[in-house]
Order: structure tokens, then sequence, then C-alpha cells
């Protein structure tokens, strides 16, 4: 079972936005087509805005150790 079945499995929105992300990044590495290429590299920038409004919410409600913590994780 792949990554995106299982997260779908799990419920969780932000895993199963991580696992199609990573999911269209491949097919986009696998395709030669330019029309495939046009309309999966946008699906990919709008996932990827998805995950990013999700974590920013996210960050808006988390206390400060937690937004630490993250920065760090996150590299910032």
């Amino acid at each position: 079972m792949g990554k995106l079945v299982l997260a779908a499995k799990k419920g969780k929105k932000r895993d199963m936005l991580v696992a199609l992300r990573d999911e269209i990044a491949e097919q986009i590495e696998a395709t030669s087509s330019g029309r495939d290429m046009a309309a999966l590299s946008k699906r990919l920038i709008e996932v990827v805005e998805q995950i990013e409004d999700m974590d920013a919410a996210t960050a808006q409600t988390a206390n400060p150790l937690q937004a630490a913590r993250k920065a760090v994780a996150d590299g910032d």
C-alpha cells in the first residue's frame, strides 16, 4: 500500500496533502508530456499552498514553545 492510501485511511488532511504532494512530484519527474507537466505542476502548487495555509494556521494557534520548536525543525 502506498503512502497516499495509508494517509487517506488515517484521515488526517495534512498527511494526505503531503502524500499527494509527493506523488504529484514523482509523476512530474516521470512524465515527458508537456500537457501533463502543466496540469501536474498547477496541482502541485495548489497542494503546496494548502499545506502552507494549514501550517500557518497551526503556527498562529501554537504556544511560543511550540512555535520555536517548529521553527527549529523547519530550519528557520
